[in-house]
C-alpha cells in the first residue's frame, strides 16, 4: 500500500535542468499545498543519495491542480520521482480495485466507492443492533417491574422496627 506524501525529492542532475528549476519556483511561488494542508516541500537529496524510491501518493487539491502553469510544474518534478503516484483530492476509485490500490487508495475509500454493499450491510447491522438494544432494554425494565412489589394506597406497610397498627412502636 502507497503512502501518502507531502515531499517529493530533486538531485544534482534534476536541477542541472531549467524547466525542473523554473517548476519547482512556480510550486513554492504558488504555495502548492497537499490534501492535508500539508506545504509541498520539494527536498534536494545530496551527492551519492539516492531518491526515495518508495510508492507514494501526492494528493493535491483539485483547485491547484486545474491550474495548467501549476499542473505543469507538478508534472515536471513528479517525472523525476519514481514511485510517486500523483492524483487530485477528489478523484475516486473507478474499474477494478486493483487500478484503484495502484492509484493509491485506501480500503477504505475503495469499499466506499467500489464495494457499497459492504457499507450498507454495515449501516443495516448498525441499525439491527439498536433496534435489538432498546428491545433488550424495554425486556430488562419488563422484567424489573415483574419482582417489584405491587403497592396500592389500601395495602398496609409495615417496617420492622417502626410504630405498630395502634401507633405504638
Amino acid at each position: 500500500m502507497a503512502e501518502k506524501s507531502n515531499h517529493l525529492f530533486v538531485d544534482a542532475g534534476d536541477l542541472a535542468d531549467p524547466e525542473v528549476v523554473a517548476a519547482i519556483a512556480t510550486l513554492r511561488r504558488e504555495g502548492v499545498k497537499t490534501a492535508s494542508g500539508l506545504p509541498l516541500t520539494v527536498i534536494t537529496v545530496g551527492p551519492g543519495t539516492e531518491k526515495p524510491a518508495t510508492t507514494r501518493v501526492l494528493v493535491v487539491p483539485k483547485e491547484h491542480m486545474s491550474k495548467s502553469h501549476i499542473w505543469q510544474a507538478l508534472d515536471a518534478v513528479v517525472q523525476r520521482n519514481p514511485g510517486v503516484i500523483l492524483r487530485d483530492d477528489r478523484e475516486v476509485p473507478t474499474g477494478s480495485v486493483e487500478a484503484a490500490v495502484e492509484r493509491g487508495f485506501d480500503k477504505s475509500e475503495i469499499e466506499q466507492h467500489l464495494m457499497p454493499w459492504i457499507k450498507a450491510a454495515r449501516d443495516n447491522a448498525s441499525q439491527l443492533v439498536a433496534e435489538k438494544e432498546k428491545e433488550l432494554e424495554a425486556a430488562k425494565a419488563e422484567l424489573a417491574a415483574s419482582f417489584a412489589p405491587q403497592v396500592d394506597a389500601k395495602t398496609p406497610i409495615w417496617i420492622e422496627g417502626g410504630p405498630d397498627a395502634t401507633g405504638q412502636g
